[in-house]
């Protein structure tokens, strides 16, 4: 008699053995949408940005109304500001739900982001109460769901939900012995023992923005101070309500501040090379180029509205302004540049991403599971 092929056997311990479709197969991970469902914080991420995105859509139609109406530059960069949030709250919920990584960092730059023109509305709305709580309304709300918004985002479930997608997808390579039961992942990698010539300027171009971000901050309160005197207020906070002063002078001098609280918040992190200030840093750094060229369409406006009222025997504060606000958004520039270079990537390493892997012990006698294999029935004679 011919021999016969071998009995598929439990887990093909003899032999061939096929396995339905989306059944994890022994001895290997099971994929990581069966090891671990949607967490709820995924699905407040995505209700969030859908929220956003019913604002932005509504923010969009009487933005552009009223740039047809009253065209002003500050009505441009309002309708450019609510169409990027309707886009991006269109889009990114979608591959949040998908584990898609670019998603999840474009969600928080977009945070950071709202947090700085939410916590300036509530200055303003306490500025101006007197004529309204509306603006400190608005600034409170966006800043709550900002707020949530970035607490889901940097809560442990939403990152590991990133990171299985990202195993699954075989972004991410992880190792391990089989049958064990731990953290898996590649190993941390070291930092050079000196720092780099790139991490160096890095940290010189953050000093130097801070610098640059102080001197603003000085020259604004001064000029406001002044205009306080002229206009015959007995504080600062008075002059707030000059409309001349609270675009000139009062709204550069708070983005200022809020960009050197950042700035004295990276530089001594990356002088030590944390990873978590080269991240710190590309969030704040896109914002303040932002921020900067805003401050930069303010000057301009200023300056052909009043740049002919000096008079000839004083020394126009100009150039040194434009000089000032040129440097600062190179220096912008220049920095989120230097947070990808190789050399301050070196300097600050991150830790990888670990998870937590759970394989099925490998085959062999007294492994859990293990089946004995089936001995040939004795020949008979």
């Amino acid at each position: 008699m011919p021999p016969q092929p071998p009995a598929a056997g439990p887990g093909g311990a003899y032999g061939p053995v096929g396995v339905p479709a989306g059944q994890p197969i022994p001895g290997q991970m099971p994929p990581p949408e069966m090891t671990m469902p949607k967490p709820g914080t995924i699905t407040g991420i995505q209700a969030i940005l859908w929220i956003f995105l019913a604002i932005g859509v509504i923010g969009d139609v009487f933005s552009i109304l009223a740039l047809v109406n009253v065209f002003h530059p500050i009505g441009l960069l309002v309708v450019a500001y609510t169409l990027y949030v309707t886009v991006q709250s269109l889009v990114t919920p979608i591959h949040i739900g998908r584990g898609r990584r670019w998603a999840w960092i474009w969600n928080v730059v977009s945070v950071v982001v709202g947090l700085v023109f939410s916590a300036v509305g509530i200055v303003f709305g306490i500025i101006l109460i007197e004529y309204g709580v509306l603006s400190l309304l608005f600034g409170l709300a966006f800043a709550a769901l900002n707020g949530t918004l970035l607490g889901l985002l940097c809560s442990g479930s939403a990152r590991q939900w990133i990171l299985m997608n990202r195993v699954q997808r075989g972004e991410v390579a992880l190792t391990g012995v089989p049958g064990a039961v731990g953290m898996a992942g590649a190993p941390p990698p070291e930092r050079p023992a000196t720092r780099p010539g790139a991490a160096t300027v890095a940290v010189i171009a953050v000093w130097l923005f801070a610098a640059l971000c102080a001197w603003s901050l000085w020259v604004n309160v001064k000029g406001g101070l002044d205009t306080a005197a002229a206009l015959e207020h007995t504080s600062l906070p008075g002059a707030f309500l000059d409309g001349s002063f609270l675009w000139i002078r009062g709204f550069p001098a708070m983005i200022c501040g809020v960009l050197l609280v950042c700035a004295l918040i990276c530089a001594p992190g990356l002088t030590k090379g944390a990873a978590a200030a080269r991240i710190f840093g590309v969030v704040w750094s896109i914002g303040a180029v932002l921020l900067v060229a805003f401050m930069f369409v303010f000057l301009v406006i200023d300056y052909f509205e009043h740049h002919e009222l000096i008079p000839p025997w004083e020394s126009s504060p100009y150039p040194l302004a434009f000089a000032r606000h040129a440097a600062m958004q190179a220096l912008a520039i220049a920095i989120v540049v230097l947070m990808f270079v190789p050399g301050v990537r070196r300097w600050t390493p991150r830790r990888p991403a670990a998870v937590m892997v759970v394989t099925v012990p490998a085959g062999g006698p007294g492994a859990p599971g293990h089946v004995p294999p089936r001995q040939p029935p004795p020949p008979r004679y």
